[in-house]
């Protein structure tokens, strides 16, 4: 059995958390179950493709997959404070494992419908959605309390690494074995992700806590109060909204600057998603470094002015180097400002409401993107990409004037 018992230390700050057994198990686990998820978003797109011309069922495929999040958020949060965190990522696995199961084995019989993949997809994120803020709150079960942030980090870059491996290895399967077969591959992720996280034991137990005989419903209320009363995260759920409402606006705009106005094909597209992605993987790699010489507030002011001149650029330059370049230091201003929220509210929240604060940050996260991609898509449709995506730019400004307003201040993890 995997577990750490050794008492944090001063050593433990210099320690990299991946040297720690429990949690290079945790986080094998869960860059696997990141590689099947992905994998199953292309065979399901793909799939959907084969079984209906319309158009409206292909994108409801990317609605299944996210809606449950915006769904089951919250209650998922509060599942997460009310029970064993591990056993519940266990039984979210599980799930996963025999949805997955399921939908292969429809699709190799030929009884696979539209319908029912929508069905088996929202059932697939709808674990995915329980478990992500129980997997983040394991985080101080498995490491010590100096290497959390570091533990963020690490787990951010192993979701990209897993978004960056997953499709191509989806679609290599997709295109040479068939959708039921890439299926099959996400069942034998999902599974031995099981194997990995049962085989860890958290590094000390949580205090206990009356949450267990707390009414699910009152408990989600809880959390709900507990993020309005306190200030830090009241700031950080501001100043996250303000972000992803502005910063969104890429994901949206990306795929009709790639054809619009850079005269892209689909080649090229994928490759500006690509730098995105190899800038994201490199911001989480460097930024437990940049932690130890920048205070936190002071990285996410760079990363306001690094991303609104990324949308400049991409609104306006057309040289394609440049542009490149300029994707790959957006991506890394993107996914370090989300882990910086993310450590704030972390590291900030106490154990017994840690999985419902992350649930609301994740909330904040998910809805600010779809109402930005809306809101910036809407505006594009009538005054052009340009101007929606200099409009973007000039909007994340206001979030320079709140990070001076409303600094996110470095903190210590509560018990």
């Amino acid at each position: 059995m995997l577990s750490t018992t050794t008492p944090p230390s001063a050593p433990d700050v210099a320690r990299h958390p991946l040297a720690e057994p429990a949690y290079r198990a945790m986080w094998s686990a869960y860059v696997l179950a990141n590689v099947g998820v992905w994998i199953q978003t292309v065979g399901a797109a793909w799939l959907m493709t084969t079984l209906t011309s319309d158009a409206l069922p292909v994108a409801l495929v990317q609605t299944a997959t996210t809606l449950p999040a915006l769904v089951i958020g919250l209650p998922a949060g509060s599942l997460g404070d009310r029970v064993d965190r591990r056993r519940l990522v266990l039984a979210t696995q599980a799930w996963m494992v025999v949805s997955v199961t399921v939908l292969a084995g429809l699709t190799l019989l030929g009884l696979m419908t539209p319908w029912l993949l929508l069905v088996f997809t929202f059932a697939l994120g709808a674990g995915s959605a329980v478990s992500s803020p129980t997997w983040a709150a394991l985080l101080p079960d498995v490491v010590s309390r100096p290497q959390v942030p570091t533990a963020i980090s690490m787990n951010s870059a192993g979701f990209n690494i897993a978004r960056a491996v997953g499709p191509a290895i989806g679609g290599f399967v997709v295109a040479a074995y068939g959708a039921a077969a890439s299926f099959l591959l996400v069942g034998a992720a999902f599974l031995a992700a099981f194997g990995l996280v049962f085989r860890w034991r958290a590094r000390q137990g949580r205090p206990q806590t009356d949450q267990s005989r707390e009414p699910f419903g009152r408990a989600i209320l809880t959390g709900l109060q507990y993020a309005w009363r306190e200030r830090l995260q009241r700031i950080v759920l501001a100043r996250s909204i303000i972000w992803m409402l502005c910063a969104s606006v890429l994901w949206g705009l990306l795929p009709l600057v790639a054809r619009r106005e850079l005269a892209l094909d689909a080649s090229g597209y994928g490759f500006l998603v690509t730098c995105v992605g190899i800038g994201a993987v490199g911001g989480s790699l460097a930024l437990p470094r940049l932690r130890r010489h920048w205070a936190t507030n002071h990285l996410l002011i760079a990363y306001i002015v690094i991303f609104a001149t990324m949308l400049l650029v991409l609104a306006w330059v057309r040289v394609l180097p440049v542009v490149w370049v300029m994707l790959a230091l957006g991506g890394a201003a993107w996914t370090s400002s989300n882990q910086n929220f993310q450590i704030a509210v972390q590291m900030h929240a106490p154990g017994w409401v840690r999985a419902r604060a992350i649930a609301g940050y994740i909330l904040t996260f998910q809805g600010g993107q779809a109402i930005g991609s809306a809101i910036w898509g809407a505006v594009a449709e009538r005054a052009g990409d340009p101007v929606a995506l200099t409009l973007a730019a000039i909007g994340l400004t206001t979030g320079l004037f709140a990070a001076v307003r409303w600094p996110v201040d470095e903190i210590r993890l509560t018990p």
